[in-house]
């Protein structure tokens, strides 16, 4: 049986996605760390079995590398791994979560559970589905879900007027489990300069093992 959850809290002001997609598949058997090539950016964060065990995360193994501009945080938000660029008034600007998504291999399956996830974002009154279907992410062709939400009056004291919002399920042949991404943009930042972050930052994630 499959479930998910999309879960909102408020945390020292700070808004909480919690992006949850998961069935009853487990890994036990511990992955060779890899060699670190970075190709793109100077920074990178590595999340393998072990960090997943100490976190009671379910178990994937892999290496994203991100521009300086962004605050890498592990294990935040019961996520593996959030980045966050803010602007020059503290507000946050640009944020990735990669979170849960356990079980999930097939492009149907992917499909069903990125269209619910897109449904229960409109917990948020101010959530508007703009887009569900299939766009080229990084290199690969993916099914997404796009919206946008204003976090004004909400009491985020990070977030502050219209955010865009993207949602890809990464599943991996490589791992037992995949990942979720979830990005939101300041809406006053440029398209294009937007889908070059998001391109660059994807292109350089690396499931390993097995």
């Amino acid at each position: 049986m499959l479930y998910i959850y999309m879960l909102a809290a408020i945390n020292m002001g700070r808004l909480c996605l919690i992006f949850v997609v998961f069935s009853s598949l487990s890994c036990s058997s511990h992955k060779k760390r890899p060699e670190i090539h970075l190709d793109a950016f100077k920074n990178y964060a590595l999340i393998d079995e072990d960090s997943c065990q100490k976190w009671k995360l379910p178990v994937t193994c892999f290496k994203i590398e991100y521009p300086s501009k962004f605050l890498a945080q592990y294990n935040y938000n019961n996520n593996y791994l959030t980045l966050t660029a803010k602007n020059d008034s503290g507000h946050v600007e640009e944020e990735f979560s990669f979170g849960k998504l356990e079980g999930i291999k097939t492009t149907e399956e992917v499909k069903k559970w990125t269209i619910k996830a897109d449904s229960l974002f409109n917990n948020f009154k101010t959530y508007k589905s703009t887009f569900i279907g299939n766009q080229t992410v990084g290199k690969k062709n993916s099914f997404v879900a796009k919206g946008t939400i204003n976090f004004d009056g909400f009491g985020y004291e990070l977030y502050k007027g219209t955010y865009e919002v993207l949602m890809v399920l990464i599943p991996t042949d490589k791992q037992p489990n995949g990942v979720t991404m979830t990005y939101i943009n300041s809406i006053k930042e440029d398209t294009q300069a937007r889908k070059n972050i998001v391109d660059s930052i994807i292109n350089t994630l690396e499931f390993f093992g097995n």
